[in-house]
């Protein structure tokens, strides 16, 4: 009884893969694959290139809610360290627009903010800003863009207040994890506004209302 084989016309380096799934089991090249495979083999590719954008998609998604929750589990305890240590340095970037000031979500606490962070061991304050600016919410601006507006003490410790002016809404690209959204707003509806510190008092100024 004769035996149909199917030989692939072109030969691969080594087995192919899908968004970083590798096929095991296709046969090395010019290596005959029994007709009564075909069907199989087809349908599962077919499967994979139709689901492999979609399941990969759900899957970040997962991962994208997995850190979501362990931003907030693990921000009431680093929050607590911080106030006890009182030794922290931060900064605070205002990214102005007219008159609106580019705000984010955390997807640990409510509210919109100013973007800030942390501010690295032996790292220059002006340069963290930027970088926060960048990991945040995907805009790069240069570091001599960026003009200290005030150093504030708070519960935390001291933070560095910077400020810089553009002319076009650039793109912002939030990671969806710590940082669920990113937009321009009037500076009345930040958080900061409540704040009892330097950095309230230039929120307030800018929003135009008093004195907390």
């Amino acid at each position: 009884m004769s035996v149909s084989t199917y030989r692939p016309p072109n030969c691969f380096a080594g087995p192919p893969s899908v968004a970083g799934l590798t096929f095991l089991g296709s046969g090395r090249c010019g290596s005959p694959t029994r007709a009564a495979e075909l069907p199989a083999i087809g349908q599962a590719m077919n499967l994979l290139r139709v689901g492999a954008s979609e399941t990969l998609e759900a899957n970040g998604e997962q991962v994208d809610r997995a850190y979501r929750v362990a931003y907030r589990l693990a921000y009431p305890i680093v929050w607590c360290w911080w106030r006890l240590l009182k030794r922290q340095q931060g900064v605070v970037v205002a990214v102005w627009l007219n008159d609106t000031v580019l705000a984010v979500r955390h997807s640990y606490r409510p509210g919109l903010f100013l973007v800030h962070g942390g501010v690295g061991r032996g790292e220059d304050h002006q340069l963290a800003a930027a970088r926060e600016l960048q990991e945040e919410v995907g805009v790069a601006i240069d570091r001599d863009a960026l003009h200290l507006v005030v150093m504030a003490s708070t519960e935390l410790g001291l933070n560095y207040l910077y400020e810089t002016r553009v002319t076009e809404k650039p793109e912002l690209v939030v990671d969806r994890r710590e940082i669920v959204e990113a937009c321009f707003v009037h500076p009345g509806v930040l958080r900061e506004v409540r704040d009892r510190d330097k950095v309230g008092d230039y929120v307030r100024h800018h929003a135009g209302v008093g004195s907390a």
